[in-house]
């Protein structure tokens, strides 16, 4: 029986955290079934990694499928007479529903915009399993509280992110097998679908990381990692360069690692990576800070662990330490205040001691308790027990 993995992006090359943790997923599934990946894309260039991923990861097949801007006029338009949000009224492509629809198998839904399928096919009699990156709705809700929108276009807002919360509830509710990346998400899906959700972890890739971990750091230097084109990921750099930096006593050399160059940034003197074959950890390794400043986000953050993983000592937020577990002043810093965020940064920045004892203690953490190898193996181990109708 075939495993059909639909995914928000085609997970190739590593980017982003969704696609990272999309990738390692595959990788562990293929070891035991034949996989078939549906995948999104965003854009043309994509399609020649194809070949690549089906070599490494051993796929039986792939199936692409364009997804037009989120906000393009015709979703907008479906979004207003829908009971569906705009986020999922985007993830809509007739070709996909026609395959899925003549697809057999399982099928595993990797974030919630791809889910938008997935009542569909529960009323086919298909077996659907939900791996909540984030929630979903939360997400936007704090984007909402941290950003300035027009009162009308404010509402509209509200009204879209509660229409999110609902068919969120409702697919977590109706998914056979409900997967999350943090305890606190496991938590509260748990609690909404009235049934078990499952841990399955982000992680590491601990081997090809170690190269990495040894290499000579820049002096008075600072890295942030994340896609501009995600919105958490724009809010957070933009607060970073806009707030915090105001307050550093001395300004640091800021490296930007992104696939997306948002105009706004040609305001600021960063350096910027943004080759889509940047392995972004050399960069991480390179530098005397990394910063994850998430005010919006949700779930884990991969890079976080991947500059653990490489021996550089991290300044995030709250949103972004607990759901990993990290402690504040023993694996890295927390600061949710701009001001407080820039003592962090600097207190790094001008104690050699400091970032070498929240390096070392983050390496431990992370290599004891985020191995891809180990989240991938519990993932198996879940489709083994019983709880999916195959056993590979």
């Amino acid at each position: 029986m075939t495993l059909n993995f639909i995914s928000y992006d085609l997970p190739y090359p590593l980017t982003s955290g969704g696609k990272i943790r999309a990738y390692y997923l595959l990788k562990a599934l293929c070891h035991d079934y034949e996989v078939a990946l549906f995948s999104y894309f965003r854009r043309e260039s994509q399609k020649r990694y194809v070949s690549k991923l089906k070599e490494e990861l051993g796929l039986a097949e792939v199936g692409l499928y364009k997804r037009c801007w989120v906000w393009d006029p015709r979703n907008l338009l479906k979004a207003a007479f829908s009971d569906l949000p705009l986020l999922s009224v985007s993830y809509t492509h007739p070709q996909l529903k026609k395959d899925l629809l003549k697809s057999l198998g399982i099928f595993h839904f990797e974030a919630f915009g791809p889910a938008v399928y997935l009542p569909l096919l529960k009323k086919q009699g298909a077996f659907c399993v939900l791996g909540s990156e984030n929630i979903e709705w939360q997400v936007y809700k704090k984007m909402l509280l941290h950003r300035r929108f027009f009162v009308p276009l404010k509402l509209l807002m509200k009204w879209d992110i509660w229409k999110m919360k609902c068919f969120e509830h409702k697919l977590y509710r109706l998914a056979d097998l409900n997967l999350g990346v943090s305890e606190s998400d496991c938590a509260y899906v748990k609690k909404a679908a009235g049934k078990d959700c499952f841990l399955v972890k982000n992680g590491v890739d601990l081997k090809k990381l170690e190269a990495q971990n040894s290499k000579g750091k820049t002096v008075n230097s600072i890295c942030f990692g994340g896609d501009l084109g995600y919105q958490q990921n724009n809010d957070a750099l933009r607060w970073l360069l806009e707030k915090v930096l105001p307050y550093l006593k001395e300004k640091p050399v800021i490296s930007v690692v992104t696939l997306t160059k948002p105009k706004w940034l040609s305001n600021f003197k960063v350096n910027i990576f943004d080759s889509p074959n940047l392995y972004a950890p050399e960069i991480y390794a390179g530098s005397s800070v990394f910063v994850a400043p998430i005010r919006t986000g949700g779930g884990t953050n991969i890079k976080i662990l991947e500059a653990m993983a490489v021996g550089t000592p991290v300044v995030t937020t709250k949103s972004g330490a607990e759901p990993i577990g990290a402690k504040d002043n023993t694996h890295l810093l927390v600061a949710d205040a701009a001001k407080d965020f820039a003592k962090a940064i600097d207190r790094l920045l001008e104690s050699e001691s400091l970032r070498d004892k929240i390096a070392l203690n983050a390496y431990q953490f992370v290599s004891q308790n985020y191995s891809w190898k180990v989240q991938g193996d519990k993932l198996r181990q879940i489709y083994k027990s019983g709880v999916v109708p195959f056993s590979g």
